[in-house]
């Protein structure tokens, strides 16, 4: 089991690929939390923005899956992408 991390510009992009996900069955529960403040360098300038951070539980056997739809979908041109194993 892995759980992943990342975030989305807005609450209903988050909320569209978790459904995603969730449709094709290729993760097994979703969350989505409330605003977070982001600051990252993007070209040669910081940005300071409000973005919607989540997390999902997927199967080994899905990751690439999960990624595969995270990046064919996402507003960004290189999404945070976190994987954590969940075994313990």
């Amino acid at each position: 089991m892995k759980i992943i991390l990342s975030t989305f510009p807005n609450e209903r992009d988050a909320r569209d690929t978790d459904y995603d996900w969730l449709d094709k069955g290729i993760a097994a529960c979703t969350q989505i939390q409330g605003l977070t403040q982001s600051l990252y360098k993007w070209n040669g300038d910081i940005i300071n923005e409000q973005e919607r951070k989540i997390s999902l539980k997927a199967s080994n056997e899905n990751v690439e899956r999960v990624y595969g739809v995270m990046f064919e979908n996402h507003f960004y041109d290189t999404p945070s992408w976190i994987v954590i194993d969940a075994t313990g």
